[in-house]
């Protein structure tokens, strides 16, 4: 893998820059001296300390946004799987969308279409209309 990819920057626009860019369907492990780099001790350390829905159980706003990607080297689905059964279970209204494809940065893409209309609701004070979300199960 190229040395330059210390200097590249993810909000870059221009796609020689950008890491998720330049190296396509990468994996972390052509980036890092350790193998395994999710499971280092000091990376682990604070993985775990940034898990989701660790800090509070039911979240505050009246529905939540979820959307991931199947292939999520960083966060690996079953967590997110999980997070989102906790949340149905103390009964948020929840859009959760599983993505088949792209990885951590670039599966979020597709659901910019939708998250923009969300968030545009929840900051002018209204409920978003999830109405298309699956149901918890």
């Amino acid at each position: 893998m190229e040395q330059n990819i210390g200097d590249m920057c993810l909000s870059s626009i221009d796609p020689s820059t950008n890491p998720v860019a330049a190296y396509p369907f990468a994996k972390l492990d052509q980036f890092t001296t350790v193998p395994d780099f999710i499971d280092y001790a000091p990376v682990a350390a604070v993985f775990d300390q940034i898990k989701m829905g660790q800090q509070q159980h039911k979240p505050l706003a009246p529905s939540v946004f979820m959307f991931h990607s199947v292939f999520d080297e960083l966060i690996p689905i079953g967590s997110v799987d999980a997070l989102h059964q906790s949340y149905c279970n103390e009964g948020v209204n929840v859009l959760y969308e599983r993505s088949l494809a792209g990885d951590h940065l670039a599966a979020a893409v597709p659901f910019f279409l939708q998250a923009l209309p969300y968030l545009q609701s929840v900051f002018s004070g209204t409920t978003p209309a999830i109405l298309f979300a699956p149901a918890c199960n």
